[in-house]
């Protein structure tokens, strides 16, 4: 399985009234987090679309259900992730490069 998240932009007149610093992102515009779960057919099996901007990647992640039962190991294998996540037993990330000494 791959977890996938992105930004999706937003128009700002679309934005619900006393809301308009939640969406802004870290990046300074308005945006809504998409978070996509795919098996290794590419079919997503999981689809959240809710959270504002500001939210940072893996907090989102860690609300969802989906993080709750991968916890309890109620599926196997695991999720693929970029740096935006912490690494888990169940979601592996990218490893940095570290420069190697002469």
């Amino acid at each position: 399985m791959s977890l996938v998240q992105w930004i999706a932009p937003i128009s700002v007149s679309n934005t619900p009234q006393g809301h308009m610093r939640e969406i802004v992102n870290r990046k300074s515009f308005h945006s809504i987090s998409v978070q996509m779960i795919c098996d290794a057919n590419c079919l997503i099996t999981n689809l959240e679309v809710m959270w504002p901007g500001s939210v940072h990647d893996s907090r989102a992640f860690r609300a969802n259900r989906i993080y709750q039962r991968l916890s309890l190991g109620e599926f196997s294998g695991v999720l693929l992730g970029d740096k935006g996540y912490a690494c888990e037993t169940f979601l592996l990330t990218h490893a940095t490069t570290v420069p190697m000494s002469e």
